[in-house]
This record gives C-alpha cells, structure tokens and sequence, in this order.
C-alpha cells in the first residue's frame, strides 16, 4: 500500500501490548510510575503500567496510558523499543516500549490504586518478563 492510501491499516494477528515507564524529577531524585505486577502469586512484583493496543494507534494508546497512570499528559513521549515475547511456542505477543517524561509526579492522590511512585535509587522487586528482562527495561525499578 502507498504512503498516501486512505485506506485503513490493519494490525498483525498477534496480540499488541503498550508498555510505559513514566519518569518524573523529584526533590534530587528520578522517579518512576509502577504498578503491581499482575501475578497472584507475587503480589510483591512491581511493573511499569501496560495495557493492549486499542484501536487509536500505539502513539496514542500510550499517551493514553500515561495520562491513565499519572492523570496528567506527559512532557515527553517516546518509542523505544518494539520486541517479540515468545510465552510458548502457540503464544507470541508484541510488545512496543515507551518512556514519557511529566513535570513532577502529581499527588498519589489524584491516580488509581495499585500504582505509586518509587525513586531509582530504591526500587521494589520487579516482575520479570519473557526472555528474563525486568519489567522496568535492563535496568532496576524506581520507588518512592
């Protein structure tokens, strides 16, 4: 299909999931958004918010999820990495990687439960995804 087809796009057969480290400044700190990992046998596992990839495209979807998260719109949004996670040989997912960048971290107040804020410099125990990544990229999580 040419670049200026009107027609619509159509996603792969394979399920989409958008993954978003939020960051934050923070009185000398870099903090970071996370939610608890959705295993219930580890609910002590922290992960960065994901969702799967609705029908407005992967930018939006994961602008979406930031303001979701953080209830605000992010500074900065960007792509960082798209992989394939082999679960099982039937099972394959996309997962496309963002980082987005807010002010500061709005109060825990105005955001759902199940998510907080944690500092880089002491993070909680993350979950681990396909292929032994951490949920929070190659490095560690972020708590406050």
């Amino acid at each position: 299909m040419s670049r200026g087809s009107s027609a619509p796009m159509t996603l792969p057969s394979q399920p989409i999931v958008v993954r978003l480290a939020v960051l934050s400044p923070f009185d000398r700190a870099l903090m970071v958004r996370l939610r608890r990992a959705s295993s219930t046998t580890r609910p002590e596992r922290w992960a960065v918010p994901a969702t799967d990839l609705n029908g407005d495209g992967i930018q939006q979807c994961a602008r979406q999820l930031a303001e979701a998260s953080v209830g605000v719109s992010p500074l900065w949004l960007t792509q960082v990495q798209t992989i394939d996670e082999h679960r099982s040989a039937s099972h394959l997912t996309i997962a496309v990687e963002y980082v987005a960048v807010v002010a500061e971290p709005p109060p825990d107040e105005t955001v759902k439960s199940g998510q907080r804020w944690w500092s880089i410099d002491a993070l909680p125990t993350l979950e681990t995804l396909p292929g032994g990544r951490r949920a929070c990229g190659r490095g560690r999580a972020v708590t406050h």
